[in-house]
């Protein structure tokens, strides 16, 4: 299995969002504080990946997808409720009573 980094379909896929002092900081603490990889994980001539998985390679969007629907499936477990479906696509928002 190869990684690659795929350029946006279209100019208006590419996005620049603002970054405070603050968030970036965060990015490197969490960069700090994983885990050593045996080798730094370089996909296309980047590395410096914030999340790894467990062979230290990048997480890709699947990592991503099953951690949400983990929680989800333990959040209907522990309330007896069922969350809507979550994606790191979308933004749900939950109301509690």
């Amino acid at each position: 299995m190869e990684y690659i980094i795929e350029d946006a379909k279209t100019d208006s896929g590419t996005r620049l969002v603002p970054m405070t002092d603050d968030v970036k900081a965060c990015f490197r603490k969490i960069i700090q504080n994983r885990k050593m990889p045996k080798s730094e994980p370089v996909t296309d001539g980047n590395s410096g990946f914030l999340y790894l998985d467990k062979n230290d390679m990048s997480m890709v969007a699947l990592h991503r997808e099953k951690y949400l629907q983990h929680i989800c499936e333990k959040y209907k477990k522990i309330y007896k409720q069922e969350l809507p479906k979550i994606t790191p696509h979308g933004r749900v928002i939950i109301r509690t009573s």
